[in-house]
């Protein structure tokens, strides 16, 4: 698993920005947040799946979604931490993305604790 792989590279700029605006004291930034949160998320999944020798592609133009990532890590037996509150971030995400809203300042530490922990996790697992 390649550090050097465009989607690790850019999860990794969406984490570190997603910290940037969670120093940030708007709304916008809370928002920010969530939706950096859970696209540097999406990304690193990406790039696990690619790693295992899937395709993440449904058609030419359309790639997997984080559902879909998950299936095909599901089906190579790995483990993906915290599945349950990546869950909830997505649900956070949708709601945020597809709505009108904004997340509390709690909501934020909340998925940025949670987002954290998780890449601890899977790098120190997956990519060493």
């Amino acid at each position: 698993m390649a550090i050097e792989s465009p989607l690790f590279q850019s999860s990794m700029e969406l984490l570190g920005h997603s910290i940037t605006h969670f120093n940030g004291t708007s709304e916008l930034d809370r928002k920010l947040v969530i939706l950096h949160l859970s696209n540097a998320v999406e990304l690193l999944l990406k790039d696990m799946v690619l790693d295992g020798g899937d395709s993440i592609y449904k058609n030419p133009k359309e790639t997997i979604t984080i559902h879909g990532c998950v299936e095909s890590l599901n089906a190579r037996k790995i483990v993906i931490p915290y599945i349950n509150k990546l869950e909830l971030l997505i649900d956070e995400r949708n709601a945020l993305q597809h709505r009108f809203g904004s997340p509390n300042e709690l909501t934020a530490i909340f998925y940025m604790n949670v987002i954290l922990d998780f890449f601890r996790s899977v790098l120190k697992q997956h990519y060493g």
